[in-house]
């Protein structure tokens, strides 16, 4: 599940949306915590 959010992240940015990717390096260092 992880795996292909991380998957979606990289798609967005090609796509140029880095506000996504921004979102989902946050939510990843927050569940490492």
């Amino acid at each position: 599940m992880l795996f292909g959010a991380i998957n979606d992240s990289i798609f967005s940015v090609e796509s140029g949306e880095k506000e996504v990717l921004t979102a989902a390096c946050n939510a990843v260092e927050f569940a490492s915590r």
